[in-house]
């Protein structure tokens, strides 16, 4: 049952992208069900789209980071995971085990 509410999501989620390519919040909210979902290059897609659109949005930053990281790629992770926090201090407090993690 969850899988077919993420699947209408989507849909609903392609309308509003078809009505407004430039929607940042979608292409954002695209990629959190997609990481939900374990697809985590899916979800790294959707959100360098919304990054694209919004440069100065600081989870958008963190949400990069965290698909980075689940794909391995600790080095994009550390960087996106930089970005967030110039960002938005609180975020380092926020996501210390994260920051632990990727080391600085």
């Amino acid at each position: 049952a969850r899988n077919g509410l993420y699947e209408l999501a989507i849909k609903e989620l392609d309308q509003v992208l078809d009505g407004n390519p430039k929607s940042a919040a979608a292409h954002n909210n695209r990629g959190n069900i997609y990481y939900t979902q374990g697809e985590y290059e899916r979800a790294l897609e959707a959100y360098r789209n919304a990054a694209q659109l919004d440069a100065a949005d600081a989870g958008i930053k963190l949400n990069l980071a965290l698909s980075y990281y689940r794909l391995g790629r600790f080095r994009e992770a550390l960087d996106s995971f930089n970005e967030a926090v110039k960002l938005d201090r609180a975020i380092e407090t926020q996501y210390q085990p994260l920051r632990k993690l990727l080391g600085s």
